[in-house]
């Protein structure tokens, strides 16, 4: 959330929460960077992204951009791809 809506996020539990509890079941992804957020350079200036999908072969990726529609989701090449600049405490 720091990086695509600027905010600052907390988690918390309380009680009988299980330690145990799986929140989401791990997958292989076709790339270690999907699901690594981005900065994309297109149309002349540098938009904040997620990869979401990779085509290895091709060295090509799909980024969706925050704050924008699925059918607005894109293949890129590496060249347009910069590592994200991510908010840590104290940067606020």
């Amino acid at each position: 959330m720091a990086f695509a809506e600027e905010q600052r996020t907390s988690f918390l539990t309380i009680g009988g929460f299980d330690p145990h509890m799986v929140l989401a079941v791990a997958r292989t992804k076709p790339d270690a960077r999907v699901g690594e957020q981005v900065e994309v350079h297109t149309e002349s200036r540098w938009y904040k992204a997620r990869i979401i999908d990779a085509n290895p072969k091709a060295a090509t990726y799909k980024v969706h951009y925050y704050g924008w529609e699925a059918t607005d989701d894109e293949w890129v090449t590496a060249s347009q791809l910069r590592t994200a600049h991510l908010h840590s405490i104290g940067d606020w």
